[in-house]
């Protein structure tokens, strides 16, 4: 799924749809938004995506896809839909990174119904969810409550673990 490099830079594989390595992309934990550049020593291809598939059987045909700006956000939007399931989603969801709009496997998008446009609430986020919403009409913009996913999950997190605390403390008195 990647590694950090050895400046300190997280480095997401891409893989085309086939799981063959394609190139990179490479994330400074530095920046804020989450997003990463195109890392060009490895890059071999543009037909490559950041993603993962979780849910049904490995062989099971992907029924639902989030799209997302960056590898945190599809990770943070994949461990959301695992707890709103209580487990693994019920039907195979690809949660995929659109690094470039133009760049998408459409022969594939184009056959599934439900597509999630899950991109921050930037000005970069709403251009990339209008340009793929041009190219793929039946997909759903779904933007998070805060600027990004990785946001919404450590809210999420954080009131979890704080109800834990005061539960704790309950318990102590």
């Amino acid at each position: 799924m990647g590694y950090i490099d050895h400046q300190r830079n997280v480095v997401f594989i891409k893989r085309d749809l086939n799981g063959k390595k394609s190139g990179a992309l490479l994330w400074d934990t530095t920046r804020q938004d989450n997003r990463c550049s195109r890392y060009p020593d490895n890059t071999q291809s543009d037909k490559g995506w950041f993603h993962i598939n979780l849910g049904g059987e490995p062989d099971d045909k992907v029924e639902r896809v989030f799209l997302c700006d960056s590898p945190i956000d599809a990770l943070s939007i994949a461990d959301m839909d695992r707890d709103a399931h209580k487990g693994m989603p019920p039907v195979r969801t690809m949660y995929m990174v659109v690094d470039d709009p133009h760049n998408l496997p459409l022969e594939v998008l184009k056959n599934i119904s439900r597509i999630g446009l899950a991109f921050g609430k930037d000005k970069q986020g709403k251009e990339t969810a209008s340009a793929v919403l041009e190219l793929l009409p039946q997909t759903k913009r779904l933007p998070p409550d805060n600027q990004t996913w990785n946001q919404d999950l450590l809210e999420r997190l954080y009131y979890e673990q704080e109800k834990r605390r005061q539960q704790q403390r309950g318990f102590s008195r």
